[in-house]
């Protein structure tokens, strides 16, 4: 399943790991902000966490990614974050990135690659 809708700016797939099936969905919401959607068949918001790129000194040159949760159950906000400042840091956009999935660690990265993958193949979702 991938939708793309350009009158709306929604992007949506889903990609299977391990066991379970992940839903995502890319949201466009005004210039530079994406709001990317990552759980299970059910539709829940639990998490939310924002990134962006920026310089933290004056002297610095390059910019660095900041993150932090914006809200947070207690599932896996780390997770969120760190997610969150590789989508940020690789599109140079802010990024609010809500994660509604329990897995365990060794498939916290088949869905950063899925993501990475999703934009390779489909730039204008993540413009």
């Amino acid at each position: 399943m991938e939708i793309y809708s350009p009158q709306d700016g929604d992007y949506r797939f889903k990609h299977k790991v391990g066991e379970t099936e992940i839903f995502f969905s890319v949201s466009k919401i005004g210039v530079g902000l994406l709001y990317i959607w990552i759980g299970g068949a059910e539709a829940e918001l639990n998490d939310l966490s924002l990134a962006s790129q920026m310089k933290l000194s004056e002297e610095q040159k390059d910019c660095s990614v900041v993150a932090t949760s914006l809200m947070n159950s207690g599932l896996a906000t780390s997770n969120s974050e760190s997610l969150a400042s590789i989508v940020a840091k690789r599109l140079k956009k802010m990024v609010l990135l809500s994660l509604n999935v329990t897995l365990p660690a060794p498939f916290h990265m088949q869905i950063v690659e899925q993501l990475v993958q999703q934009m390779k193949e489909n730039p204008v979702a993540f413009e």
